[in-house]
């Protein structure tokens, strides 16, 4: 072999074909490797570190969505039974879907609502709506005020009373204190959240500081736009902290407080061509009628709760999607509420 065959020999041993390569790639068998380009075909979807988001050029905000969610308790095994609480529940979640709410689930009812079932909902399931969502959370049966007396002061306590909570005066393990509850839910991602609360001494959560709150939020005005924008955290309760709720009313089937608001948002705010309201609209027209319903010894009251901005939760009123027949509203809304008129009501209170 010439000196020249044997330089060709090693060279050819010092290299290796890809089998399979259609262009017939070599690569050294030895010294560093060489590793081909990365594609730079981003249709291609081939690099796995590249977010998805990054090839379809900036987010952009879905809008946000209304969402509803509703408790209602009659059967309590441990407590006296109601008799409207599940009512006001199924209907106050009828009454959202209709204004274009969409339920979170399905409401809470008697059996389903218990201490683990409320604590879920509030620390798992509404956790995963989005900043830009509204939500109402509506809540009706049993409320409780304990006080405890120290050297100098007493403290008032209230609760909200699950199904499998314990009886009067028993153990409060399983039931729902309502200032830490009200925090987790000011805690939630979306931007707009109304706690409407139908229940004997609910109004204990109304402390001072959320009072405060409250009423500096009633004199916040502005732009709609605005409003919506700035974050709200607001509750409404059906009575004061030492008042107790009527389980009835003139509207069959509804509390007296549940029946205003199903009056004010099924014509009753809907006043000169008015097509939206906000909370605390919503809260000043169930005050008056409640506390100028014959034989009425409670009064609704407000509060803003942590992390509240000043905002509004903004909800549509019946012909705001689309033009109904003139005085089509008022007519369904008199029919509805002829009995707040009237003045017929069961005295029985949640209690």
């Amino acid at each position: 072999m010439s000196a020249t065959d044997k330089k060709d020999a090693d060279k050819a041993k010092q290299q290796a074909v890809i089998p399979g390569d259609s262009l017939r790639k070599t690569v050294p068998l030895r010294g560093p490797r060489v590793v081909p380009p990365r594609p730079t075909n981003l249709a291609l979807g081939t690099l796995r570190d590249v977010d998805a988001a990054d090839l379809d050029g900036p987010r952009v905000a879905r809008p946000g969505r209304n969402l509803v969610a509703a408790i209602g308790i009659d059967r309590y095994p441990e407590w006296p039974r109601l008799h409207n609480a599940r009512s006001d529940a199924l209907g106050a979640m009828r009454l959202f879907e209709q204004l274009g709410f969409e339920p979170v689930g399905p409401a809470l009812i008697d059996e389903d609502a218990t201490y683990e079932a409320i604590r879920r909902l509030v620390t798992d399931d509404l956790a995963t709506l989005s900043h830009e969502d509204s939500l109402v959370l509506f809540f009706a049966g049993h409320g409780y005020t304990r006080t405890q007396v120290f050297e100098k002061a007493s403290v008032k306590t209230g609760y909200i009373i699950p199904v499998d909570g314990d009886r009067p005066g028993g153990s409060a393990a399983r039931w729902l204190r309502l200032d830490a509850l009200l925090s987790d839910i000011a805690r939630l991602p979306p931007r707009h959240i109304l706690v409407i609360l139908d229940a004997c001494y609910c109004g204990i959560a109304l402390d001072a500081l959320l009072k405060w709150r409250g009423a500096a939020a009633e004199a916040a005005s502005g732009p709609l736009a605005e409003l919506r924008a700035r974050q709200s955290r607001r509750v409404i309760t059906s009575a004061l902290d030492d008042q107790r709720a009527l389980d009835s009313g003139p509207i069959p089937g509804h509390s007296l407080f549940t029946g205003c608001v199903v009056e004010a948002l099924t014509g009753g705010l809907a006043k000169a061509g008015k097509r939206v309201a906000t909370g605390s609209e919503l809260w000043q027209y169930v005050r008056e009628r409640v506390t100028s319903y014959p034989g009425s010894r409670q009064t609704p009251d407000y509060g803003a709760l942590e992390l509240d901005d000043r905002g509004e939760l903004v909800m549509p009123l019946p012909g705001g999607a689309r033009r109904r027949p003139r005085g089509a509203g008022r007519r369904q809304a008199r029919q509805r509420v002829t009995g707040l008129r009237a003045g017929k009501d069961v005295q029985r209170a949640r209690r």
